[in-house]
């Protein structure tokens, strides 16, 4: 499949996953318009990327009362027990979300990993914490973490 007027955009972010996934992590933002093709270029990185490296992709919804951890809930299936435990423990109260942020980091240490969390403009604060929590430690985490958004939906004071 070809994407028309994209191929840089997915040269850059297919080069950023390959270094990504050795290490340093890395983080890319790709944002543009609805229906410009954000989407379309994660799925073809997606696509493109080695087989031995796990694809996780998740989404934030454009709800009045944004679910909680919208993009992780997505993706928890394909990751480790102990994150789907936090997880359930912080989204029932019995766990505070930095533990969840903790497991999710130590499971992305244990697997090369693409990231994909689209629609961020979207996103609620628990989700926002996550993302910054793990932009900050990709240092050391063999992951390529990609975010979509819409640039013309956001602000100056946007949090993306």
């Amino acid at each position: 499949m070809d994407l028309l007027e994209r191929e840089a955009v997915l040269q850059d972010l297919t080069g950023h996953l390959r270094a990504a996934v050795v290490g340093p992590g890395r983080r890319a933002l790709v944002r543009g318009e609805a229906g410009i093709g954000k989407t379309s270029v994660v799925n073809r990185l997606a696509q493109l990327a080695d087989p031995g490296i796990r694809i996780l992709a998740g989404a934030c919804d454009p709800l009045a009362a944004p679910r909680s951890l919208s993009p992780l809930m997505d993706l928890a299936p394909r990751l480790g027990q102990a994150v789907r435990g936090a997880l359930t423990g912080a989204l029932a109260g019995t766990c505070r979300p930095d533990e969840v942020f903790d497991c999710l980091l130590a499971d992305l240490s244990s697997y090369p990993s693409l990231l994909v969390v689209e629609d961020v403009h979207w996103a609620d604060e628990a989700t926002m914490d996550l993302l910054r929590y793990v932009a900050r430690r990709l240092p050391s985490v063999p992951t390529l973490v990609v975010t979509t958004y819409r640039d013309d939906e956001i602000g100056r004071t946007h949090k993306v």
